[in-house]
């Protein structure tokens, strides 16, 4: 008589199609948020809710994203009170775009 194997469970390896559109969604809406920044540099993520009608809570979670990558596209600037809570919040600046050399 021959065993038969037991199936294995699946690891935390396994990428899921909800993982996939997860991922791709984060990508979104912090390419979404730069792309904001880059309108409006200097406010706080608050001021920026204001101005686009983007929820708060989205550019408070992806802001820090974009300022964290590998290759970042924008940084956190200096504190300061938020136009929109009185709160003191950090300003988001967009990164310089490197110039290209004429040859």
């Amino acid at each position: 008589m021959t065993e038969t194997p037991i199936a294995e469970a699946r690891g935390s390896a396994t990428t899921t199609s909800h993982d996939q559109t997860r991922a791709q969604q984060r990508k979104l809406t912090t390419s979404r948020a730069t792309e904001i920044v880059k309108d409006h540099p200097g406010h706080t993520c608050g001021e920026l809710a204001q101005i686009t009608g983007e929820q708060r809570t989205m550019l408070a979670r992806r802001l820090p994203d974009a300022a964290n990558l590998k290759k970042p596209k924008l940084f956190k600037g200096a504190p300061r009170a938020c136009g929109e809570s009185g709160k003191s919040a950090f300003t988001w600046w967009p990164l310089p775009v490197p110039t290209q050399n004429a040859a």
